[in-house]
């Protein structure tokens, strides 16, 4: 059976950005353009500890890219996953559904994954 990412949308991102949680080195840092010109999106990961830092903005795009390195910490066998996100500046409205779809995409491997800190939703 093919394992395609995590699925799209999630009826509990209001829960995320209210900063509920359901639930050192870095070996990797990844820039990507996010949600404010001049704001770059950046991710810190310790591999060793399975501990993702994103900084920026959380959006579509940029949730792709975090996407891409939780599935990245699954595969090399982490139990539980952490986000840290207190670095993150905002998320809008399919940055905050991107955090819900990966909680429960985790879960239903068997895994956990972690939400530190807290995010604060975008102005539309």
């Amino acid at each position: 059976m093919h394992d395609d990412g995590p699925p799209g949308r999630a009826p509990m991102r209001a829960d995320l950005r209210d900063g509920a949680s359901p639930g050192s080195h870095a070996d990797e840092r990844r820039p990507h353009r996010g949600g404010e010109p001049g704001e770059p999106f950046t991710q810190t990961v310790d591999g060793r500890l399975g501990i993702v830092r994103p900084r920026g903005h959380l959006t579509a795009d940029t949730g792709a890219l975090l996407t891409e390195t939780v599935e990245a910490l699954h595969r090399s066998g982490h139990p539980r996953i952490r986000l840290d996100l207190g670095g993150l500046l905002s998320a809008d409205d399919a940055g905050l559904d991107t955090l819900c779809a990966l909680q429960r995409w985790v879960t239903s491997r068997g895994r956990s994954l972690v939400l530190l800190g807290r995010v604060e939703r975008a102005s539309a």
